[in-house]
């Protein structure tokens, strides 16, 4: 725990411990978004630092200094995010939910692209499918929301997700991923099966 205490009478160096705590996280992200460059992981290296100080002196203490941080490193991102004329969103800006950016969406496409044979189609209409996540992506509760962008949108591995949202360690993203990804196959499936239907391709049916 760091006090205010702590950061006047020098015991502590909270300023350093904020900065090392949210490079690594912004960094990943900005790595796998186009349009956020060093540039703009510096300013919000810097808004973050400000940020958290001016809770530290607000409150006093806070509990996890690290885990705060990267929090509220995590926030400015999106924040930043849904405000850059730089970034292609897919969705309303106002929303405080995770953003949906169209390079995050394509590559969560190709990420979680079915199998031909769960298809039943020669090909996939990958635009189409990708909107069709969009929408599937709305139902899914937040943090389940935001694993799946991350993981699978922003590219980031399962530990760096672990690190930017608090979870555990890789093992409990992967399963929250997993959790995530049956439940948007639930909404995705009657879309598919649509598909399949009006291009003449219906599914096999069932062996008896």
């Amino acid at each position: 725990m760091v006090s205010l205490e702590d950061v006047t009478s020098g015991l502590t160096e909270p300023a350093a411990r904020i900065r090392k705590a949210v490079r690594p996280v912004l960094r990943a992200m900005a790595a796998g978004t186009p349009g956020v460059g060093p540039d703009d992981v510096d300013d919000l290296i810097q808004s973050t630092l400000v940020n958290v100080m001016s809770r530290l002196k607000a409150d006093g203490e806070i509990v996890n200094l690290e885990a705060y941080a990267r929090t509220a490193a995590r926030r400015a991102f999106y924040a930043h995010v849904r405000q850059s004329k730089m970034v292609v969103l897919l969705e309303p800006p106002p929303d405080k939910r995770v953003p949906v950016t169209e390079p995050w969406l394509e590559r969560m496409a190709k990420a979680l692209e079915p199998s031909p044979s769960e298809l039943a189609l020669g090909d996939l209409d990958r635009s189409r499918y990708a909107e069709q996540i969009r929408l599937a992506l709305e139902a899914l509760p937040d943090s389940e929301r935001e694993v799946l962008i991350l993981r699978h949108g922003v590219g980031l591995s399962a530990e760096d997700v672990a690190a930017c949202t608090g979870y555990k360690n890789a093992t409990t993203v992967d399963s929250v991923a997993a959790r995530a990804r049956r439940r948007l196959e639930v909404h995705l499936s009657p879309s598919l099966l649509g598909w399949a239907q009006g291009q003449g391709r219906p599914r096999p049916s069932s062996p008896a």
